[in-house]
């Protein structure tokens, strides 16, 4: 009977080396390599990353997380670093294969509010965001909608730094979430400075202007020091001084006085020719 036990044993220490194996997989990232298809490449990236983030945040000893793409290949492989104890050397796991069918260079357009619809505010035209995990860039309309087109590639792992590196102006939006650029300052005639990084006509009454959230504030006065904006739009030498015929409205620029009552006219007043009439 000892040669039953001898079987028994070996088929046991078998079973045990296998356990061992899949534990060894397990701990490397490869036990939960499990291969799944998205409809795009964003839609693989954002998934990658989620899961693969994810895992390493349960692993005791666990850090950057990313994922990648072998050179003509249509899938991300999750790839992070490890160790086996606190004083262990670091070396490379690897989690999952997540392919795709349509890549973020045929993302299509997309129109209508941003993502920041339930904030109070909205990008600027030409401010570069993600959608649906590719990087794109969005246009303001003649409307309230905007409309995003894909630039190619994958959302930036650190969107903020990205930004940062991009300079010409641009900043972080962390409210939004977008890469703004720089504010428009120079118009066509008849028009101004939406707050969104474009021109519009100005709705506003004179001497203010248009702002992001749709209401109107006054103009600044961008003269230089001991000089103030007229009518005309012209800076006036001296000392702040209106010309004749004009006194210094609520928001510093020079207004009509036709009455010259010291006040600035209301609209109307003050065109209408004054005279008086009788009898000699």
């Amino acid at each position: 009977m000892g040669w039953l036990a001898r079987v028994f044993a070996s088929a046991i220490a078998r079973r045990l080396a296998y356990v061992l194996v899949a534990a060894t997989l397990a701990w490397c990232g490869m036990g939960k390599a499990h291969a799944a298809d998205y409809p795009t490449q964003g839609a693989a990236y954002s998934a990658c990353m989620s899961q693969v983030s994810a895992y390493v945040a349960s692993r005791t000893y666990g850090r950057n997380p990313e994922c990648f793409t072998e050179q003509g290949s249509k899938e991300y492989r999750g790839r992070f670093e490890t160790k086996d104890c606190s004083t262990c050397d670091w070396y490379r796991g690897y989690y999952g294969t997540f392919a795709w069918s349509t890549g973020c260079d045929a993302e299509p357009d997309y129109t209508g509010s941003g993502p920041w619809g339930t904030y109070v505010g909205t990008a600027r035209s030409g401010s570069i965001g993600c959608r649906n995990g590719c990087d794109g860039v969005w246009f303001g309309n003649g409307d309230d909608t905007m409309t995003w087109s894909a630039l190619g590639g994958v959302c930036p792992k650190d969107p903020e730094k990205t930004c940062d590196a991009m300079g010409k102006g641009y900043g972080w939006n962390g409210y939004l979430g977008v890469c703004e650029p720089p504010p428009t300052e120079e118009c066509p005639e008849g028009q101004v400075p939406d707050g969104k990084g474009a021109c519009a006509p100005n709705k506003c009454p004179e001497g203010m202007l248009l702002q992001a959230d749709g209401t109107c504030a006054p103009k600044k006065n961008d003269c230089p020091a001991g000089q103030i904006k007229s009518p005309s739009g012209s800076c006036l030498p001296g000392d702040g001084q209106c010309a004749a015929g004009e006194v210094r409205g609520p928001d510093g620029t020079c207004k009509k006085d036709g009455d010259g009552d010291g006040k600035p006219d209301e609209p109307g007043e003050g065109d209408k020719s004054e005279f008086s009439g009788g009898d000699d």
